[in-house]
């Protein structure tokens, strides 16, 4: 699933279009446009110029000459540069004087939506919380604490913090050594310290990267193997739904969960 990562890797490639402008859009599934019509879609967009792009969470806005497309990538999409033959989940190709790009999406759970102003980009955002690259340690505990249940649960609710999923939560919990069934409101001071130094870890290495790292120090590439072992002590990694999640922890470096 993309995370905050994956959308800022989007972003940077969309940026490289600013000022570009649209010559025509092929809209090969039109059931990736959401919340109007694909040709009125393509009628709207074509001819203009693209502007900036911005990312809150896994949400994408593209400015294009006062309208703007808004992009969720659900649990498979993506935008890939394209050039020669499609590739079979390429959904939305947009073609401009720069070359061209492709929304591409493999079980199309979310989409595209075209929005008039940026009141209509909000409701369509919905109550997406605060973008987590660059919270500040008062913001994550202040946006969490009141959560029930886990803090697996809280980092991935969206509403509250936006851009975390689940290989991220897993990565900050590991780092920060607290069990993703520890209940939120039992997070002691040292606990919401160690955590909010681990989120800012995680996020800023994936910002950096467009993506979670899978390097030898990274729980999300130490996952993968069977068993998969904790790449700080070599503990065998522990995995269960957590959140109806597939969550990896280390019984070793993190702490058992509180009742």
């Amino acid at each position: 699933m993309p995370e905050l990562g994956d959308v800022e890797r989007f972003r940077r490639l969309v940026t490289a279009f600013e000022g570009a402008v649209v010559e025509r859009i092929d809209v090969v599934d039109a059931g990736v446009i959401r919340n109007i019509g694909a040709e009125r879609f393509v009628v709207c967009l074509s001819g203009k110029r693209m502007g900036s792009a911005t990312r809150v969470g896994k949400w994408l806005t593209v400015a294009v000459d006062g309208l703007f497309v808004v992009f969720h990538f659900g649990m498979t999409g993506s935008l890939e540069r394209g050039a020669g033959d499609l590739h079979a989940d390429d959904r939305v190709v947009f073609v401009t004087d720069r070359g061209e790009f492709r929304y591409r999406d493999l079980r199309k759970l979310r989409g595209i939506y075209l929005a008039a102003d940026t009141g209509e980009v909000d409701r369509i955002l919905g109550d997406v919380g605060v973008d987590a690259l660059g919270i500040s340690a008062m913001e994550l505990r202040d946006r969490l604490q009141s959560r029930r249940g886990s803090i697996k649960a809280a980092l991935i609710d969206q509403t509250r913090i936006a851009g975390i999923g689940n290989f991220g939560s897993d990565e900050i919990l590991w780092r920060a050594g607290i069990h993703p069934q520890t209940l939120t409101h039992t997070l002691d001071p040292d606990q919401w310290a160690r955590l909010h130094r681990a989120l800012s870890t995680v996020v800023r290495a994936t910002a950096r990267a467009g993506h979670t790292p899978r390097g030898p120090r990274w729980l999300t590439g130490a996952r993968w193997p069977r068993p998969p072992h904790c790449p700080s002590c070599s503990s065998v990694l522990q995995r269960s739904a957590v959140a109806r999640r597939t969550s990896v922890w280390c019984p070793i470096c993190q702490n058992v969960a509180e009742s």
